[in-house]
């Protein structure tokens, strides 16, 4: 039994919170109050339909954007308003799987997969190219691939090699901008448990946006469904079929009436 002085040691703070965020491009309001928390080892998944905001918020998370409005929180500490060196030091912690994978044409898969080892680390290339290898093996692609061109690779392969490069330089946190897009559904398949069984084996966590619901499923521990710019309904990701939200329920289903919103 604790003794009645010890004081209860404090909960870890969110490694990622938005707070009420509001984004707006002139008459467009894309983000209307929008709140998520990303808690350390959970993988939290952002649902919505093209236009609800949801890649408007990932990119306030990673700095691209500034809210009008709302805080950025990173492992407690506001990043909102952060410029130039300070917005890199304070998000040298993610890694990020953009939505095409986004792969450097002009430069080798194992140069892919080194850039932030080599031009954010300082690692030399050899220790680079070594550890780049080894990363490409970690995600399923033998090292014949490191010498080839990205556009010698599959779209699957250039989603692992895409994969491979965001967790090179060890992140603590991953963010995945669609990371189905564009692939067929077996392909998909493939990569969605290719994602969730590379963010438990890392013990990362990780924040992705998608409208596929079968990735949703796949890879996310918690999901969280955004509707006019704000976040409608959160829970377990095993619970969307059952959320008892009628947009969320209109989304798994794929029907076409509109829901209004909640």
């Amino acid at each position: 039994m604790a003794h009645p002085d010890e004081k209860t040691p404090a909960a870890p703070p969110p490694k990622i919170e938005a707070r009420e965020l509001y984004k707006s491009f002139g008459e467009n309001h894309v983000l209307r109050g929008m709140d998520i928390k990303l808690h350390a080892g959970e993988s939290l998944v952002v649902l919505g339909g093209s236009g609800s905001g949801k890649s408007v918020m990932i990119k306030c998370v990673l700095g691209l954007m500034t809210p009008d409005v709302g805080q950025i929180l990173i492992n407690g500490k506001d990043v909102t308003h952060r410029r130039g060196r300070a917005a890199l030091e304070a998000r040298a912690s993610f890694g990020m799987l953009f939505q095409h994978g986004a792969l450097f044409d002009s430069l080798r898969i194992w140069e892919n997969v080194a850039f932030g080892l080599v031009h954010a680390k300082g690692m030399k290339r050899p220790a680079a190219r070594e550890k780049a290898i080894a990363t490409l093996k970690d995600v399923g692609l033998d090292a014949s691939t490191a010498d080839l061109w990205p556009p010698e690779l599959s779209g699957g392969m250039q989603k692992r090699a895409a994969l491979a490069r965001a967790i090179a330089p060890s992140p603590d946190v991953l963010l995945f901008d669609e990371p189905t897009t564009g692939l067929d559904p077996i392909t998909a398949a493939v990569i969605s448990r290719l994602i969730i069984g590379t963010v438990k084996r890392l013990g990362v966590s990780a924040l992705s946006i998608t409208h596929d619901m079968a990735c949703a499923k796949t890879i996310g521990d918690r999901a969280a469904m955004i509707q006019n710019g704000r976040i409608v309904w959160s829970g377990r990701g095993a619970d969307l079929d059952k959320s008892g939200n009628a947009y969320v329920d209109q989304f798994v289903h794929g029907r076409a009436e509109r829901a209004a919103a909640q």
